[in-house]
């Protein structure tokens, strides 16, 4: 081998050895077994409130039946101190969809009827009905309404109050 191949070789090698030296001298060890103080808790691991930066996406996967389920506690979205099951603070979009089944007894459903482009709500078992009626649309006839001081009977033929 040459002088210069050797020299350069031996070069090479010193470089070598220096940076990897330096970088093995450079890492310090961590100063806490995660996920103590330097490494962020993952967000499954504890009964304490966190929070995430950034999207987090849930029932990605299209075979997946259900996406989100809070079994305890309130949902808040819009707001930090949810206050009731689901708290929105802001306006939200129901999506257009044909009717789903009536809704079970003891419970109640609200979807938004993209034939007829209103609002249907199913009560009870019952069956769908518009959730929102006309102004003008509502009459009142022989109707007692009981109040904590007494009855009011709203007289025959009156339709508003």
């Amino acid at each position: 081998m040459s002088k210069t191949k050797s020299i350069a070789l031996i070069l090479g090698v010193l470089i070598m050895s220096f940076l990897i030296g330096y970088l093995i001298f450079a890492w310090t060890e961590p100063t806490a077994p995660p996920p103590e103080i330097n490494v962020s808790a993952p967000i499954n691991t504890s009964i304490n409130a966190q929070s995430k930066e950034g999207a987090l996406v849930v029932g990605a996967n299209s075979s997946v039946t259900t996406g989100l389920i809070v079994q305890y506690g309130n949902v808040g979205i819009g707001t930090t101190e949810p206050n009731t099951a689901l708290d929105l603070n802001g306006a939200f979009s129901i999506r257009s969809m044909s009717a789903p089944p009536v809704a079970p007894a003891g419970q109640g459903r609200i979807y938004f009827d993209s034939t007829a482009n209103k609002f249907m709500v199913s009560e009870n078992s019952g069956a769908y009905t518009d959730l929102v009626v006309a102004a003008g649309a509502v009459s009142f006839s022989n109707v007692t309404v009981f109040t904590s001081s007494g009855t009011f009977t709203v007289p025959a033929g009156v339709t508003r109050l």
